[in-house]
């Protein structure tokens, strides 16, 4: 089934209201939630493919940024670290800036 042009990005943009509210409440129980936005948006801009692996080509700095938030989940989901609450708030705001730039530059394949 097609999917009407920019029907992802309303989807994407509704989730992503809703999950920053929750993210000011309450960041460290957010990042995991906000992350799987971020991967499937990746995903459906074909920028990692099924498997997660980076399509070449594609921006570092966003991958970078991925990246960072899943070795951060992964701490963050581990009750033997101790993640500090900051270093999960700017992973929050690299996110942002990453959906942002996902909405605005790149465009659905």
């Amino acid at each position: 089934m097609a999917r009407e042009p920019g029907l992802d990005i309303h989807e994407w943009e509704s989730e992503w209201a809703s999950l920053e509210d929750d993210a000011a409440d309450s960041p460290e129980s957010s990042l995991l939630v906000i992350h799987e936005l971020i991967t499937r948006m990746l995903q459906e801009r074909g920028i990692l493919d099924d498997s997660l692996a980076v399509v070449e080509g594609v921006e570092p700095d966003w991958v970078g940024t991925w990246q960072a938030g899943r070795e951060l989940v992964v701490l963050v989901d581990d009750p033997a670290q101790d993640v500090d609450e900051q270093d999960i708030v700017d992973q929050l705001d690299q996110y942002r800036d990453l959906f942002e730039a996902l909405l605005q530059q790149r465009a659905a394949p």
